[in-house]
């Protein structure tokens, strides 16, 4: 039926690569246990405050983590998609917006993107900021216009904030910045700030697509 908007999850690689995955714990979302040669990183770390364990994206460097293969995080639940585990690799959000540049061509109408910066503090943390090379990106592809169908996300608020000064010292004169969108559960945890990377009104929790929308979640 195609999609509205296509909404990739963003972590790091080891080298500052943004792919898309659901978490940066990826043990339930590719084969890594399945490779021997990486059995030794497996490892426990605290991740916002909650101790886990299994392999990170951030010990991976992108040459690394194209070896792996994607497979469905929630089989109980989607069981459907589970005929595509082992037959796709990791994207990267470059490889993210080269598809939806595709399909929107082949389709003949605009497809947005909609990506969320996963564990912003913590990668922060780690000397791999995301939300430099998410705005070099977005401006590398033409996608930092006032127009362009970009919607930022983050469940944490303060990178959406540090993002606009990023994003204002890289740009030239005349230079816009994509909506952004505090996801659901920061609202939930603290009073709603008022998003200061925005020159629009950026959706509500309870209509983060357009009415009657389809979303993509990578």
């Amino acid at each position: 039926m195609g999609a509205d908007y296509v909404e990739p999850d963003l972590v790091s690689t080891k080298d500052g690569v943004l792919v898309a995955r659901h978490e940066n714990e990826i043990s339930g979302t590719t084969d890594v246990a399945a490779h021997p040669e990486f059995a030794a990183r497996k490892t426990t770390k605290v991740i916002d405050g909650t101790a886990i364990t299994g392999w990170f994206t951030e010990d991976f460097t992108l040459r690394e983590t194209k070896t792996l293969r994607a497979k469905e995080r929630l089989p109980q639940v989607r069981p459907g998609n589970t005929v595509y585990d082992g037959k796709f690799e990791i994207p990267t959000f470059q490889e993210v917006i080269d598809l939806v540049k595709t399909e929107s061509r082949r389709n003949h109408r605009a497809i947005g993107i909609a990506p969320e910066t996963k564990h912003p503090t913590y990668f922060d943390s780690i000397g791999l900021s995301l939300e430099e090379p998410l705005v070099r990106t977005l401006r590398r592809n033409g996608l930092d216009r006032r127009d362009a169908k970009v919607v930022i996300q983050s469940f944490e608020t303060t990178n959406l904030r540090q993002a606009r000064p990023a994003h204002a010292g890289a740009a030239g004169p005349g230079s816009s910045t994509p909506r952004a969108s505090p996801s659901t559960s920061s609202r939930r945890a603290r009073p709603r700030p008022t998003p200061t990377w925005s020159r629009r009104r950026a959706w509500p929790a309870s209509r983060r697509t357009p009415t009657g929308s389809r979303r993509r979640r990578t």
